[in-house]
């Protein structure tokens, strides 16, 4: 177990966000949508897949015709950047779903000030969290969450700091969120599709399985690579097989 003070602190000059509404990035319009979830993708591991999960969800989302609102907390930009580039490169194209970026951590106060707004928008509020992240500046935004979705892999290390580091650290600052373990980036060949992969499976499920659901999993593919990475194509024919078991069951338990 972890307490607060391991966790990595981030220092940035990052714009000031207004304590009495969203930074909106580039413009996009906050729309009043039709039913509240507040869902955070975060983990302490980096590079597994946060914020591509949730670009592909907020995408799925709204193929089943939910309203959708996409918060970039991630200090890389990730989702907030692709949209900027999107809109420059696509300036005619409607936008399926909102971005908006919180461009400065450091004040705990204004974020605890901005949450009650969120909370009162309707519809699928989806937050891309940061990989390390200082967690005394974004508690208010954990325990806002209705429901967290935690990418990880079938990987010994990564399964290890998620139940022994993240999860603990989450659970003092929200004891009531929904915890959903979405293994991402999976590398199944055929020949262990059957045996190992099962192995593997079952050992993700002994471990995460007494913190919250373990849902199918989203294999490793060429359709996910960043080329493909966008924020307003809806997702291809492969790319919604891809995701499906998976998607289907985290609207299943969060719906």
């Amino acid at each position: 177990m972890t307490s607060k003070a391991s966790w990595s602190i981030y220092t940035t000059s990052m714009k000031k966000i207004n304590s009495s509404s969203l930074s909106i990035l580039n413009g996009d319009k906050f729309t009043i949508m039709s039913k509240n979830h507040f869902v955070l993708f975060s983990n302490i591991k980096g590079g597994i897949g946060k914020s591509s999960l949730c670009t592909l969800f907020a995408h799925y989302l709204t193929a089943k015709g939910e309203d959708v609102a996409v918060i970039d907390a991630d200090i890389q930009r990730t989702i907030a950047r692709q949209r900027t580039r999107d809109k420059e490169s696509r300036p005619d194209d409607k936008l399926p779903w909102e971005v908006y970026s919180i461009f400065d951590y450091n004040d705990k106060g204004e974020i605890e000030k901005l949450l009650p707004v969120l909370k009162e928008q309707d519809g699928w509020i989806l937050v891309d969290c940061p990989g390390n992240m200082e967690v005394e500046r974004l508690i208010p935004v954990f325990q806002a969450a209705d429901s967290v979705v935690i990418p990880t892999t079938y990987g010994d290390n990564d399964l290890d700091a998620t139940v022994e580091l993240f999860v603990p650290v989450l659970r003092q600052i929200n004891e009531t969120a929904k915890l959903i373990f979405a293994p991402n980036r999976i590398n199944e060949s055929k020949a262990q599709f059957k045996e190992e992969a099962k192995r593997n499976r079952d050992k993700a499920w002994n471990k995460v399985h007494t913190y919250g659901s373990l849902v199918a999993r989203i294999k490793d593919s060429i359709v996910f690579d960043n080329s493909r990475f966008n924020t307003i194509d809806p997702l291809n024919h492969w790319q919604a097989n891809g995701v499906m078991h998976c998607f289907d069951e985290i609207y299943k338990e969060l719906k």
